[in-house]
């Protein structure tokens, strides 16, 4: 029963947003990010993503926003270059057991 639970994954040389949801959790989502030096062809078949996928060499970035009183935890995918290609938020209420 952990509360703001997000995963972190890599090593699959593209990058993806996903979220697993059950009826009996809260969202879980994954930000993978690997890719920053290599790319790869083809992405595999994901039916939780919700971004991507981003082939391009990139990297992952997860920032808290503690300063609101419902702390901003946001997800974001940049590409080698610092152009940002993915970003995607949630509220840290949005991931708590109610």
């Amino acid at each position: 029963h952990a509360n703001g639970v997000v995963f972190i994954t890599g090593d699959v040389h593209y990058d993806e947003i996903s979220v697993l949801k059950d009826r009996d959790l809260y969202p879980i989502y994954d930000v993978t990010a690997s890719g920053i030096t290599s790319t790869w062809h083809f992405a595999t078949p994901n039916d939780n993503r919700i971004e991507g996928p981003i082939m391009d060499n990139h990297f992952g970035l997860i920032s808290i926003d503690w300063q609101q009183k419902d702390p901003a935890v946001k997800m974001e995918i940049y590409d080698v270059r610092g152009n940002q290609r993915v970003e995607y938020g949630v509220k840290l209420s949005e991931i708590s057991f109610k």
